[in-house]
């Protein structure tokens, strides 16, 4: 009988966790201007002026953390049908399907070397890395 309501117990605490755990990690679209706000400060005053339209109208796609085929860190992002992956500083790495967003700045170099692409954790907003330019 003990047993039986132990486990019952355990199981339920395992359960409000995890419940508790993805209401927390899950892309909310109203904190766009936050990841926003935290890719541009995380350019450089060149990269700043390099930008063409209005940082605070830059797109921001949703997606999740996945490995490349080569081990290297991704994101697979909504619309996109493979991971891409990024250029990361950190040593820092994340559980598969962890939530991140991309926000992409257009440039006045888009056509040599594609957009500004930075990569943030959609949890806090940490910028974690970003596409590597051509």
């Amino acid at each position: 009988m003990n047993l039986t309501k132990n486990i019952m117990i355990l199981l339920s605490v395992t359960l409000i966790i995890f419940a508790c755990r993805d209401s927390v990690n899950v892309y909310d679209e109203s904190r766009n201007p936050e990841y926003r706000l935290a890719a541009y400060n995380s350019l450089t005053e060149n990269e700043k002026s390099n930008v063409t339209s209005d940082w605070e109208n830059a797109t921001v796609t949703p997606g999740v953390y996945a490995s490349s085929q080569h081990g290297s860190p991704a994101i697979l992002a909504e619309g996109y049908p493979s991971p891409i992956t990024y250029i990361t500083p950190l040593s820092r790495t994340f559980a598969e399907g962890t939530p991140l967003v991309m926000v992409t700045f257009n440039t006045i170099d888009d056509g040599l070397l594609g957009p500004i692409v930075i990569v943030l954790l959609a949890e806090d907003a940490t910028v974690i890395g970003f596409f590597g330019r051509i």
